[in-house]
């Protein structure tokens, strides 16, 4: 099963990138907050028998937001409540932005 990770993650609403925003000009600007990126920064293949393999998919997804914004985290967790998460939070002061990152395994046959 592949997950269309940009069309979940839009339907809470804001700007959504794999991994960064690309640059619209020559200075990198992000959109306005809240946005949220996802990547995949992990990923491991089991099965010794060559023919059952499995693979472990980390998946973060991380949201920014200016302030403290509940609705934006509840929206993203009700997207992510099919699969077990955890979730950090981090206040990034150069940026005057939070970090809210959830961490996700995903297990599928390949």
């Amino acid at each position: 099963m592949t997950i269309d990770w940009y069309t979940l993650l839009s339907q809470a609403g804001y700007p959504v990138a794999y991994n960064h925003f690309p640059p619209t000009s020559d200075t990198y600007a992000p959109p306005d907050p809240p946005f949220v990126v996802w990547l995949f920064p992990h990923e491991q293949h089991s099965g010794p028998d060559g023919m059952n393999m499995l693979s472990s998919d980390s998946v973060r997804v991380e949201l920014y937001t200016s302030n403290k914004n509940a609705e934006a985290e509840i929206k993203i967790e009700t997207i992510l409540s099919p699969w077990p998460f955890t979730k950090d939070e981090t206040w990034i002061p150069d940026q005057k932005m939070y970090l809210i990152s959830y961490d996700l395994s995903i297990l599928r046959r390949i």
